[in-house]
């Protein structure tokens, strides 16, 4: 078994099943659908990525490895793409998906490597500007309100 696999495949499957949970609160004009399918292929993902280390018969590079050692060789990049995955559930509601989605991708970028600011600022911004109005004029799909709008509205 590799033991990597199996806690990257817990982790995620944890917060696919908390982030499905959460969905559950944006009941305003069909929000919570599809937050809830991507929770639930996140959710899928992990169990077929456990069943598949379940019935593999293949054998490690190293049969004796220990769940110790599993974890030091996933280093920290497996636990920060998990926590930032978790952070970015816990912001939607509270930022908004748009601003929660700009500190994703740069917090994401920035944890795998992609150092280049004006390709990492792009994709940002793109994604935060294009995905909101996708979910909001193609597909009518209310989101949780931004705060910095709820800011300048209330000033």
């Amino acid at each position: 078994m590799n033991f990597r696999n199996i806690i990257g495949a817990i982790g995620f499957g944890l917060v696919g099943g908390y982030a499905y949970y959460k969905a559950g609160d944006y009941q305003v004009g069909g929000a919570n659908v599809f937050p809830q399918i991507v929770a639930g292929g996140m959710v899928l993902g992990s169990v077929l990525m456990l069943l598949a280390e379940g019935l593999s018969r293949t054998t490690p590079a190293d049969p004796d490895e220990t769940l110790e050692e599993g974890l030091d060789a996933l280093g920290g990049r497996m636990v920060l793409a998990i926590a930032i995955s978790l952070l970015f559930v816990l912001l939607i509601p509270m930022i908004g998906f748009a601003t929660a989605s700009f500190i994703l991708i740069l917090a994401g970028c920035w944890t795998f490597g992609l150092r280049n600011p004006v390709a990492v600022l792009a994709g940002a911004l793109g994604f935060a500007i294009v995905v909101p109005w996708a979910f909001q004029y193609f597909l009518h799909i209310r989101l949780p309100p931004e705060l910095w709008s709820i800011v300048l509205a209330g000033s």
